[in-house]
């Protein structure tokens, strides 16, 4: 279940008892946004769903029954931005798809289908960057080794848009499948191994301020790429391991200040 704590034994107590058992998810990491703790739960009737609290056994409810009944809606990927909470779930009329919610029923709707009807989106890696949510659209991949593309929200919160790149803004970013971290930000800026169609997949970022993606470094020239991964940001510093085609696999580092074509260092 749920519990709180101020640090101390006494300040340490159960929010709410959901239901009998588990409730609270363990795979799943809560969220804040706003003044509320969101968080995915289950409970006699209803499968797992999202919730919020303000910390108070009274403020701990149901957000929606998204797939309403005993079958669950599953969200997953909660990602905070500007207040309120994005989020991927089934509602099975339109499948796995991209929600927002501002704490309320009326509040909590889907921002777009990308895949009409029954059929589920392929989304991860959301991200917060000054007000934006950037994700990784699996949509169109049909095959091994095809790239996804770095898509975001735009409109208020209301539909979905790819990020373009190119002299003419007509080439999507694409996203390389890899089961290590591959996107890591701070307040400014975005850091993600990323394809232009021209250097391969290579180190690029976002300033906040800006919202325009730009080539960082260039570790192995060609279209090939280093392939960077394990992106990790660490006070004033960004480590990544990259292969530049000439020492293998190796730990690689850029300073969070460092301008967009300058040089990565070993």
């Amino acid at each position: 279940e749920l519990w709180r704590t101020d640090g101390t034994r006494k300040g340490t107590r159960m929010v709410r008892d959901i239901g009998p058992g588990d409730s609270v998810s363990r795979s799943i990491t809560p969220v804040a946004a706003g003044d509320f703790l969101y968080f995915v739960a289950r409970r006699r009737g209803e499968g797992a769903e999202l919730w919020r609290t303000d910390g108070t056994r009274e403020g701990t409810r149901l957000v929606r029954d998204i797939r309403a009944g005993r079958k669950s809606s599953e969200p997953n990927d909660l990602t905070a931005i500007d207040g309120q909470l994005y989020f991927t779930a089934d509602d099975r009329t339109h499948g796995r798809e991209l929600w927002r919610t501002d704490g309320s029923d009326a509040g909590t709707k889907m921002v777009a289908d990308l895949t009409p009807g029954r059929g589920s989106s392929a989304l991860s890696d959301l991200v917060a960057l000054a007000g934006t949510v950037y994700l990784t659209n699996w949509n169109m991949v049909d095959e091994p080794g095809q790239l996804a593309e770095l898509w975001r929200v735009v409109g208020a919160g209301s539909r979905l848009e790819p990020v373009l790149v190119g002299s003419d803004e007509s080439t999507p970013v694409g996203r390389a499948w890899s089961e290590n971290a591959t996107v890591a930000s701070s307040e400014e800026r975005l850091y993600l191994a990323a394809d232009d169609g021209v250097h391969g997949n290579e180190l690029w970022m976002i300033d906040a301020a800006t919202q325009v993606p730009e080539l960082v470094a260039d570790v192995q020239p060609g279209p090939d790429g280093s392939h960077p991964q394990w992106l990790t940001l660490a006070e004033t510093t960004l480590y990544f391991t990259a292969d530049d085609g000439e020492h293998g696999r190796q730990l690689w580092t850029v300073p969070l200040e460092v301008q967009a074509d300058e040089s990565a260092e070993t």
